[in-house]
């Protein structure tokens, strides 16, 4: 179950059902605060930076990725 063996790394998007990506990032830091997040989105906007920056335990490893800004670099 993820209780017994946690991802070691979670993708997720900012617009999600029932809760979005930064609600799911703190809860799974909540149980698993080593966990590394990665949190794509084509509506990425500096208050979720900020948000997400806040909500991140000290030191963890985490990722923004704007999905516009990744298409035009190459990346997606």
């Amino acid at each position: 179950t993820a209780h017994e063996s946690p991802a070691q790394l979670v993708f997720l998007d900012i617009n999600m059902p029932k809760m979005d990506g930064i609600q799911a990032a703190e809860r799974i830091w909540e149980e698993h605060p080593s966990t590394r997040i990665i949190i794509v989105s084509s509506a990425l906007t500096q208050a979720h930076c900020k948000e997400i920056s806040r909500s991140a335990p000290k030191g963890t490893n985490y990722g923004l990725v704007d999905k516009q800004s990744a298409t035009t670099q190459g990346l997606a």
